[in-house]
């Protein structure tokens, strides 16, 4: 039996992304003198980006472990799977 979602993981996982929407939107905003004036802001970005990935992926994994009933094993595995067919279709049409 396939347990149900945690609805709380799930809205917190949506929070973090928005927050780091916020900070994102608040770095992209700065003129291009500005944002390069200061090296801790292309850190920060870095830095948000990664944080923003790890609460996406954290909540797909999340859901992905509730429909198949089990924890995903090699997320990146199924990526690179649907890429190298993307890739095979490309090559060949």
């Amino acid at each position: 039996m396939v347990s149900p979602l945690n609805f709380n993981r799930i809205a917190k996982d949506k929070a973090d992304i928005l927050a780091v929407k916020q900070e994102v939107t608040g770095l992209v905003n700065l003129s291009k003198k500005e944002f390069l004036s200061e090296r801790k802001n292309i850190f920060s970005l870095r830095y948000l980006l990664i944080q923003a990935v790890e609460s996406i992926t954290d909540a797909c994994q999340h859901i992905l472990s509730k429909i198949k009933g089990t924890a995903m094993r090699g997320i990146c595995r199924l990526h690179h799977q649907s890429r190298r067919k993307s890739d095979y279709l490309e090559s060949s049409g």
